[in-house]
């Protein structure tokens, strides 16, 4: 039985809309002041640079980024739902 494989570009939207629902959490805690403009523009900087990969990864048809940077999204959402009290 083949497995049917998935859609590239799919994989890069989905990773993308993830990426930016991370941002936006982030984003969310430092208006709320849990978190300081310090601890926010050191927790969207590498966010901002996972995207740039994706986008780039997107555009030059190499996909070999996405693992990577899936990676660092379960580890924000990790790092999220620890501090994340609403």
């Amino acid at each position: 039985m083949k497995k049917r494989m998935s859609d590239p570009v799919s994989e890069c939207e989905v990773l993308l809309k993830n990426l930016h629902e991370v941002l936006e959490r982030q984003y969310s805690l430092y208006r709320r002041e849990m978190i300081g403009e310090t601890a926010y523009l050191e927790a969207v900087r590498p966010i901002d640079m996972a995207i740039g990969k994706v986008e780039m990864a997107m555009f030059q048809g190499s996909f070999s980024l996405i693992k990577s940077s899936s990676e660092y999204i379960r580890k924000q959402e990790k790092n999220q739902s620890s501090h994340d009290t609403s």
